[in-house]
């Protein structure tokens, strides 16, 4: 257990029973347009759960999540979020499909915590890098989780600009 800001905390794999709760926490943190839903929680839990970590609070509460899958190219594209048949476990590059942190346990440090899980999950699993997309006001926060600046992505996803980020699990994966 982990305690910030007086709140006490686990991460862990995800389970099926939690995916309603993923659902809602994802609800609350993206707008309709961009937000999975429970049947592509449902779909990413049976495809890649090995890419995906749910901080649960000491009261059994879903407070946030970080999920994924893994693919054979670094090129995040948007067919991925829906197409499993796009998802290879033993792919090279863990993808970040979000990061999510319910806005009442935002600013206790949960979601840098919930992605250095991701990324040191990643580099165990002896992966090349973590893939993600983000919007202009996050690129700083994964910046300082290691993460480099490639460049905007061609994502439409949701109707918003993205950019793409990636974390070298190793010096010498680099390109």
């Amino acid at each position: 257990m982990r305690e910030l800001n007086r709140v006490i905390y686990q991460i862990r794999p995800v389970q099926e029973k939690d995916l309603k709760n993923v659902a809602k926490v994802e609800a609350r943190c993206f707008p309709a347009a961009e937000a999975a839903g429970y049947e592509d929680f449902v779909e990413r839990y049976e495809s890649c759960s090995g890419s995906f970590f749910v901080a649960e609070t000491e009261d059994g509460r879903i407070a946030g999540f970080c999920n994924g899958c893994c693919a054979d190219t670094d090129d995040l594209v948007d067919e991925m979020y829906h197409d499993t048949e796009l998802h290879n476990p033993e792919g090279p590059y863990q993808m970040i499909f979000g990061l999510d942190v319910d806005p009442d346990y935002q600013k206790t440090g949960m979601g840098a915590a919930l992605m250095r899980y991701m990324i040191q999950s990643a580099c165990e699993r002896r992966k090349t890098a973590v893939v993600l997309t983000c919007k202009d006001h996050m690129i700083p926060f994964y910046g300082k989780l290691g993460y480099q600046y490639i460049g905007v992505s061609d994502s439409t996803h949701g109707g918003a600009k993205w950019h793409k980020m990636m974390y070298y699990c190793s010096d010498s994966s680099r390109k």
